[in-house]
Parts: C-alpha cells; structure tokens; sequence
C-alpha cells in the first residue's frame, strides 16, 4: 500500500494524480485480503501449537505462595518504616532502617512476575 510518509508534498500529489481512483479500491481490496490472509495463518500456526499439548491445560496462580512470601515482606517492610522511631530507640536507626530496605527489595524480587507457565497438566473434572 502506498505511504505518504517521507514524501514531499509535490511528490504526493505527482503520485496521487496518476493513481485511478478505482484502482484505489482494488488497492484496499487487496490490503485487506492480505491482513486476512496473514491472521489465518497466524491461526493455524496457533492450533497446531495447542494441538502438540494433546490435551494438557496452561495453569497459573495470580497469587502463589512466593508471590504471597512477597506481599508479605512487602508490607513488613511498610510496617517496620512506619514504626521506625519506636524501633530507633530499642536498635538504633541503622538496623531497622537497613531491615526496612532488605524487606522491601526480597518483597519486590519475590513479587515480581517472570512470565512463566507454572504448571502444565490435565484436568479431569472441574470449571475446566
């Protein structure tokens, strides 16, 4: 298809002009039936992979215990930053401050989503 980008305006206009506009709609005709061509394809490539699991069902948690241990650091370190004065008095200002920052790093690594399949496998009975 034609593109007017990095075209000067007098060029657009030299290349426009000598286009017939019915040639334009065979133009879009034929644009359209490649896209529809290409997601097809793109269709049966994606069937063919479901088919190589004969069977077997992508699971995942949204919240896994690792994912739950990171919540869980998370907001200990909230806790520990917000009482920081009150432990500042008993431990000193380092330790809760560094306990504070090492809690709320392991809780962000912990939470953080890697993108992958957890578990493949067949479910006999179920929603599923």
């Amino acid at each position: 298809m034609y593109e007017v980008k990095n075209r000067s305006v007098y060029e657009h206009e030299l290349y426009s002009f000598n286009i017939e506009r019915e040639n334009l709609k065979v133009l879009y005709q034929a644009n359209m039936k490649f896209i529809e061509d290409i997601s097809r394809q793109e269709m049966l490539s994606q069937l063919a992979d479901y088919s190589s699991l004969k069977g077997a069902v992508f699971k995942r948690r949204v919240l896994s215990p690792k994912r739950l241990r990171g919540v869980g650091a998370l907001v200990a370190s909230w806790k520990i930053y917000a009482y920081l004065p009150y432990l500042a008095v008993y431990l000193g200002s380092t330790v809760p401050l560094v306990t504070a920052c090492a809690a709320g790093l392991y809780g962000m690594l912990a939470f953080a989503d890697s993108e992958t399949i957890n578990e493949i496998r067949v479910i006999d009975s179920g929603e599923n």
